[in-house]
């Protein structure tokens, strides 16, 4: 049975598309007890533009400490560390004085941490961590 992908990515981005359902999501995953009402997150999902092919399932910052950006998949896709590069980009431009990237002061960005949620049909392990440098031509 074939499904339809954009159809899985939309329930899933509505499902977790405000702060607490976001937030639950997280401390779910990650173990810790962020509430509402002591955390500030932002959205910051990227959307898709004009001229943006790519869009992330869903990105938020916790108390301007970290960029989470949490993938849905339902197939194995050995291409999410090079994705979420890709992704951190964009979200760093959105969210950074880019004027500031040409002056010596060392500008501080929140850290990035990625997230894949697999449900496919095929075998995976439960936790594994994914690396970029694997795709590189040369290994280093």
């Amino acid at each position: 049975m074939n499904t339809n992908r954009n159809y899985k990515d939309s329930i899933f981005v509505k499902l977790f598309s405000n702060k607490k359902e976001i937030l639950e999501l997280y401390n779910a995953i990650k173990g810790t007890n962020y509430d509402l009402e002591t955390t500030e997150i932002n959205i910051i999902t990227l959307e898709d533009v004009l001229f943006m092919e790519r869009n992330n399932d869903l990105c938020f910052t916790i108390d301007d400490k970290l960029v989470m950006l949490i993938e849905h998949q339902n197939s194995i896709n050995k291409n999410m560390p090079l994705r979420f590069l890709l992704y951190i980009a964009r979200e760093y431009e959105k969210i950074l004085d880019n004027e500031n990237v040409y002056k010596s002061k060392l500008i501080e960005i929140p850290k990035p941490e990625f997230i894949v949620l697999y449900n496919g049909q095929s075998k995976y392990e439960k936790r594994c961590k994914l690396y970029l440098s694997d795709a590189f031509k040369v290994q280093i």
